[in-house]
């Protein structure tokens, strides 16, 4: 298992804002994922991978990345410390990819979660 460095980095790379999304975006984060790093780490607002990327505008990649998020553990009712899950950024920003939307709404809904976001 990594340490909270290993997964402080995974973090990193969703807070820069200029992050470049590509093939060894995806390729970095299935290594660090597949090293231990946890999804699910908080920065210090409570934000995860799963806010940060909610919070930028959707491409194909970032569907990918949500994907690879889910499969390995990432909680999409993880409440940051203004009571807000993922969804809550994606789904009222202009311009949200509405399939984005639709997978952590689905995902939430498997955990029971529907009804408290």
């Amino acid at each position: 298992m990594v340490d909270t460095t290993g997964s402080e980095v995974l973090l990193a790379m969703f807070r820069k804002e200029d992050y470049c999304i590509g093939d060894e975006t995806l390729i970095t984060v299935k290594k660090l994922l597949d090293m231990g790093c946890d999804p699910n780490t908080p920065d210090e607002n409570g934000r995860t991978t799963l806010h940060l990327l909610a919070l930028r505008q959707q491409t194909f990649y970032d569907l990918e990345l949500l994907s690879v998020l889910l499969e390995n553990g990432a909680d999409p009712t993880v409440r940051d410390n203004w009571g807000n899950v993922a969804v809550n950024y994606n789904g009222t920003r202009q311009g949200a990819h509405h399939t984005f939307i639709f997978i952590l709404l689905r995902c939430m809904t498997s955990q029971g979660e529907w009804n408290s976001w």
